[in-house]
């Protein structure tokens, strides 16, 4: 088991809330087991500013060690959202 963050990340062109305020999300676990699986659902908006074409969404997993504030390893995957009219 371990403790694990869950950081989703919305850049500066998209928002995870209607007021564009809001462009990350953090989530931690305090104990993760194997195989063990979670799941959440955003809802992306666009801001006011926001380019049509392709912008990336950051998942970053953090895999701490005995304490929030040591580091075992770390993820990161970009995920491409296309803005359409």
């Amino acid at each position: 088991a371990k403790k694990v963050t869950f950081l989703l990340s919305a850049g500066r062109q998209l928002a995870l809330d209607k007021s564009g305020i809001v462009a990350n999300s953090m989530k931690k676990i305090e104990t993760f087991q194997p195989g063990q699986e979670h799941s959440w659902y955003f809802d992306i908006y666009p801001k006011q500013m926001t380019q049509l074409g392709e912008h990336d969404v950051l998942l970053k997993v953090t895999e701490h060690f005995n304490d929030w504030a040591y580091v075992g390893n770390e993820t990161t995957k970009r995920i491409p959202l296309t803005v359409r009219e």
